[in-house]
């Protein structure tokens, strides 16, 4: 394919959509984007049917188009190692215009298939020295490329290039670590004495790639990362996806030990075709020495493994944790840190879009590659028959309109009239929008009232779906002693803020929380506990729940994270909130102020924002409640801390604001009444202990952005008894506290 200057790399994989724009700059690429977006459910699962993991792959890829603009975009897309037929085979001495007919007789040898029903490419290798020439045959079946055309067509991506995956794995760890040269004809891989031996272990099945003396080979064997999690269901005897996350956490798992004794069979799998594919590539090829193995994939992940492999095997297993000529700054470089070791097939798709592959297939059928070519012609067409138009009118209408010129009088008189009848309607119009504007305001003090119970349910569900991280019984205790569990193995998830738009034209409610994590997995924690509790909820009905949560919408919204990092010193760095979640204690010696209040319990009808009630700690209410105060949330227009910002044409459910400010003091301020002492004048005598740290110096956490919608139930429902019950019991408290 024609080399561009901008191109993305998308790979469809079991676990997750992942895609990497690169830009090219004459010898040199740079991340202009990218993209990972987990399916709602691992495609691995034997328990799916064809039709739901199609259907979970058109949602991410919606996800996907709604989050980046692809239209008019090169696109380069992957067909998996066990989807495709590989052979390498050596050609006898011939000159370059007969090499296309010998590779064409060699491949109908060596595809167990009629040739009419597959598409295939390949790549000679041929040294300048040496009149000896290989070549690399890459074929899949014809109705297996029609299926993935298809179903990525229905999602709107349509690919210029269609390769197998094992080939941009090879292009991307090559280009990486230097090992491709660039000349007239394109790139290659430089001839050098050690083999580049890389190992991406996938869901089903495993690619070995060796790239060696300007040559490359490929071997797939059926083990993957499914193989591990299957070992682990059956020991245990859990559903699929379970073991899948049991299979992640085996780290940091009490059960550890029982875990890896589970897997330790595939463990042997693995190493026992490694080995074998090892030693048949050294001895086909005598004298050649592999010292090194390059490790891809989230199976690499699994503790231990790399260390097994390399003592088995002698030798050194790196994994790939970070890539030497690519990046991204900001605050986007943690999550393309974290996702580096399964990225390397969209990098490499992305490199042969911009011309830099040094390994090159496409098994986009001809016929759909000329429908691409004529569908960008296209829009030329319509402009070179738009310019003829034009010139035809000038010479056909033109001595019309110079004869019509003797009649501009009665135009004019005629537009004049049109002018004032049009000045009288827009009068007409003012005075009516007038009118709906004041009706508009009365219904909106009218409907005040309306779907008051949701706050309470959202709330609730929130609430329940922070508590599916199945957090550690240690971090809920009510003592604020040191937390012994480390940070990256804590199954907790905090709130920080939360608010809600209520659109009356559609009766949605957009709801975003911000939560914090400090887990090592943050991305693939947040969607299996999480996002997967909003997801399920959106299938099921809850008695009394005044609305339906909508599965789609649910959103982590990974890219607009935030990382922050606790120093050694104890002091905070990269949070917006400049610490306040309560990660951090105030200096020694000082208050630690009011607990984290709770704000806008109103929420506001379209073009007005919520009615507000700030709640500080213990149900007592805050002075100035009500008011932009600190740890007082408004419904409306307030600050981060309080309630979310009320959009132009919706009102807004106030947020859960963060930490309040210190208490004003009882009394009217005379101090000489021992009754009227305030607070702070016994603070004053009272040295309080503070809290420790909850988290530890040199820790990182994360703040994502989950949003998600909930459509209004239409009939109007009645609150539940259980919220009348709990509005009842604070309306309590609030009275006492104003006695």
């Amino acid at each position: 394919m024609a080399a561009n200057q901008r191109a993305w790399g998308i790979e469809v994989g079991v676990a997750a959509v992942k895609a990497i724009c690169l830009e090219r700059s004459g010898d040199e690429v740079a991340v202009s984007d990218f993209c990972v977006i987990p399916h709602s459910r691992t495609l691995g699962d034997p328990e799916l049917s064809g039709q739901e993991s199609d259907a979970i792959v058109r949602f991410s890829l919606g996800q996907l188009i709604s989050q980046k603009s692809l239209e008019g975009e090169t696109l380069v897309m992957n067909l998996p190692g066990q989807d495709a037929l590989i052979r390498f085979a050596k050609l006898p001495p011939a000159e370059p215009k007969a090499i296309p007919g010998l590779v064409e007789y060699e491949a109908k040898q060596q595809i167990p298939f009629p040739i009419e029903e597959v598409e295939w490419d390949y790549q000679a290798f041929q040294d300048d020295d040496s009149p000896e020439i290989e070549v690399g045959i890459f074929a899949t079946t014809r109705g297996k490329v029609q299926n993935l055309l298809s179903r990525w067509a229905d999602s709107g991506l349509s690919p210029e290039a269609l390769t197998v995956g094992p080939l941009a794995v090879l292009n991307a760890v090559a280009w990486d670590t230097g090992l491709v040269d660039l000349n007239k004809s394109g790139a290659s891989i430089r001839d050098e004495e050690e083999p580049l031996v890389v190992l991406d272990i996938g869901t089903h099945a495993s690619d070995v790639v060796i790239a060696h003396r300007g040559r490359c080979w490929i071997r797939t064997f059926p083990v993957g990362g499914t193989h591990f999690t299957q070992a682990v269901k059956d020991t245990f005897h859990l559903p699929y996806a379970k073991a899948e996350s049991l299979k992640q956490d085996a780290a940091s798992s009490k059960y550890t030990k029982q875990i890896m004794q589970a897997m330790r069979p595939v463990f042997s799998d693995l190493l026992d075709d490694l080995q074998k594919t090892i030693n048949y590539y050294q001895g086909q090829n005598p004298g050649t020495q592999i010292k090194k193995i390059v490790g891809l994939g989230s199976t690499f992940r699994i503790a231990g493994l790399r260390k097994f492999l390399g003592a088995q095997l002698g030798l050194d297993i790196v994994r790939l944790d970070e890539f030497q000529r690519i990046s991204v700054g900001g605050r986007e470089a943690a999550s393309f840190a974290e996702h580096t070791v399964t990225l390397g097939t969209a990098y490499g798709l992305a490199l042969q879009g911009v011309g830099l592959g040094s390994v090159e297939a496409n098994l986009v059928p001809s016929t759909v590659l000329r429908t691409q070519i004529w569908a960008a012609k296209t829009k030329w067409f319509v402009a070179a028959g738009v310019l003829i138009a034009l010139g035809l009118t000038s010479s056909v209408l033109g001595p019309i309109a110079e004869r019509e010129q003797f009649q501009g009088e009665t135009a004019l008189s005629q537009a004049r009239s049109a002018a004032t009848a049009a000045t009288a309607l827009q009068s007409q119009f003012n005075a009516a929008k007038n009118n709906a504007q004041s009706s508009a305001a009365a219904d909106n003090i009218r409907g005040l009232v309306d779907d008051r119970e949701v706050w309470n349910w959202l709330v609730r569900d929130i609430h329940a779906a922070l508590a599916s991280s199945d957090p550690q019984r240690e971090l809920l205790r009510a003592s604020s002693g040191e937390v012994s569990i480390d940070p990256g193995d804590r199954r907790l998830v905090r709130l920080r803020h939360m608010s809600g738009v209520y659109s009356g034209d559609t009766k949605r409610v957009a709801v975003t929380m911000h939560v914090e994590v400090t887990h090592d997995g943050p991305n693939d924690f947040l969607n299996r506990t999480v996002a997967a509790w909003l997801r399920k909820q959106a299938e099921e009905e809850s008695e009394g729940r005044p609305y339906t949560i909508v599965g789609d919408s649910v959103q982590l919204n990974a890219t607009s994270r935030t990382q922050a990092n606790v120093e050694a010193d104890g002091t905070v760095t990269g949070d917006p909130g400049n610490g306040s979640a309560g990660f951090q204690a105030p200096p020694r010696g000082q208050s630690s102020g009011a607990r984290p209040g709770m704000g806008g319990m109103g929420m506001g009808q379209p073009a007005g924002g919520g009615g507000g009630m700030g709640m500080t700690g213990q149900g007592r209410r805050a002075r100035g409640a009500g008011r932009q105060a600190p740890g007082a949330g408004l419904g409306g227009n307030t600050a981060p801390t309080g309630g979310q910002a009320a959009a132009p044409a919706g009102g807004s459910f106030g947020g859960i604001g963060g930490f309040g400010g210190p208490r004003t003091p009882r009394g009217n301020g005379d101090a000489s009444d021992p009754s009227e002492i305030g607070a702070a004048e016994i603070l004053k005598d009272a040295a309080l202990p503070t809290a420790p740290p909850r988290l530890p110096g040199g820790t990182t956490y994360y703040i994502y952005p989950v949003t998600f919608e909930v459509e209004l139930d239409q009939t109007g429902a009645a609150p539940s008894s259980e919220f009348d019950e709990y509005s009842g019991n604070m309306q309590k408290t609030q009275n006492g506290d104003q006695a």
